[in-house]
């Protein structure tokens, strides 16, 4: 079964990547910075690998749990949940224990 990753804090992919090479699925992918996130689109697109399939969202993750944006990513991670596992990768580099404690209870899943 292919696993699916709801990427945060992707930065330029690199982490990503490694893992598409072992055959997981990422599904999402948030980046904070502009530039990290045209740069893991171009790589991206250099090497011939598709989008995401749930796509991007550029900015804060606090904005991801609250409000419309928090009900819209609730309902992407039920959705995969439906075709599998899935996983939350967080960039261990710039983990937010804070953060990841909110998504584990928000979503009421294992990371």
């Amino acid at each position: 079964m292919e696993l699916r990753i709801f990427s945060f804090f992707s930065g330029a992919g690199f982490l990503d990547l490694g893992f598409e090479k072992e055959k997981y699925e990422v599904v999402f992918v948030n980046e904070y910075s502009n530039e990290f996130l045209k740069a893991y689109k171009f790589a991206r697109e250099k090497m011939g690998m598709k989008s995401p399939r749930l796509g991007y969202y550029c900015g804060d993750i606090n904005d991801l749990l609250r409000g419309e944006q928090r009900k819209e990513l609730e309902k992407k991670i039920q959705d995969m949940k439906k075709e599998g596992f899935i996983w939350l990768l967080i960039n261990l580099k710039n983990l937010w224990v804070v953060i990841l404690e909110k998504i584990q209870k928000m979503m009421n899943i294992m990371v």
